[in-house]
């Protein structure tokens, strides 16, 4: 796997768990958010509810901690 292979699967991984957004990924990866599109295309992913279903995780584990004082 060559270092551009290995990056896109990196930003796609990110994409997909929700941990990034494209025009973050594209950034990272010094790339335009046109080809991270691509890539999400390609790929077959829907970044936009990743994101939201990892948010929504986050903020619901945040609720669970006991309040500060």
């Amino acid at each position: 796997m060559t270092k551009d292979n290995s990056m896109k699967s990196d930003a796609i991984e990110l994409l997909r768990s929700g941990l990034a957004t494209q025009s973050e990924v594209a950034g990272l990866a010094g790339v335009s958010r046109q080809l991270v599109r691509k890539w999400v295309i390609a790929a077959g992913i829907k970044p936009t509810a990743a994101r939201r279903e990892w948010l929504e995780r986050a903020w619901s584990s945040l609720s669970n901690l006991p309040p500060k004082y």
